[in-house]
């Protein structure tokens, strides 16, 4: 069975092991991915409803999409992916099957940004082979580790008026904890206000300990202050959830 066949026979919500080369999904992954963008999206959702020019859903744009665990979450707290990108071809393929045929398939540093649709959130997990723990060699010169000036230029392009960024807990630690200083510094000089959270998706219900870094971004002129609160954990030892 060739990969784009295994791809198109995974159906709606029943993400198993799909083995491309080194291209794996779990189950836990791809949960672990929605789970966290259900209860970003769901605090969004719940302060811009309080607004009367809201529109019935916030529309989202998708960078580094991968076969769409996150937008699954978006979407399943309310929100409307209305544009998405990913440059591997299996995990387009997987995400036109369960997510929908909104995303194309091209390397983002080819995509003109007048392509992109305006959204009221940017989403996306850039990159993250050369933050993770697991690469020894950790450098901010690693090409890998630059992919995310090309959502802080979708973010500057467009103006969302939030940003919710994930990546492993690596970039913390990355050089001596100045790159995310740097990113962070980024983000607040385009004009939002800016939380980085280590959150373990394990207190969120997901089976597996799994630590992802939320970079979430708001547009400095709906507020003075981040209106955002990162949910309250659900899930602990016994079913009762652990303090730090």
């Amino acid at each position: 069975m060739s990969r784009a066949t295994a791809a198109n026979e995974m159906t709606r919500n029943q993400f198993s092991f799909f083995d491309c080369e080194n291209y794996i999904i779990s189950n836990s992954y791809v949960q672990s991915k929605q789970m966290s963008s259900f209860h970003s999206g769901n605090c969004i959702n719940a302060y811009m409803r309080q607004n009367d020019d809201c529109e019935p859903k916030l529309k989202v744009v998708s960078l580094f999409s991968g076969a769409g665990g996150l937008d699954l979450g978006i979407i399943q707290a309310g929100c409307e992916v209305i544009w998405a990108n990913d440059v591997d071809k299996d995990a387009v393929a997987t995400y036109k099957r369960n997510v929908g045929d909104h995303i194309v398939c091209a390397d983002i540093k080819d995509i003109s940004f007048s392509d992109i649709p305006v959204a009221d959130i940017i989403v996306g997990g850039f990159p993250c082979q050369g933050f993770s723990q697991a690469n020894l060699l950790r450098t901010v010169s690693d090409e890998r580790n630059q992919l995310y000036k090309f959502f802080l230029s979708a973010v500057l392009e467009k103006q969302p008026r939030f940003f919710i960024a994930e990546n492993v807990r690596g970039i913390l630690s990355i050089d001596e904890g100045r790159a995310i200083k740097r990113i962070v510094e980024d983000f607040e000089n385009a004009g939002y206000i800016v939380t980085v959270t280590l959150a373990n998706l394990a207190d969120y219900g997901i089976p597996q300990t799994r630590q992802r870094v939320f970079i979430i971004g708001q547009r400095s002129d709906l507020s003075d202050e981040m209106l955002f609160d990162f949910p309250q954990k659900t899930h602990g030892r016994n079913g009762v959830p652990q303090d730090d």
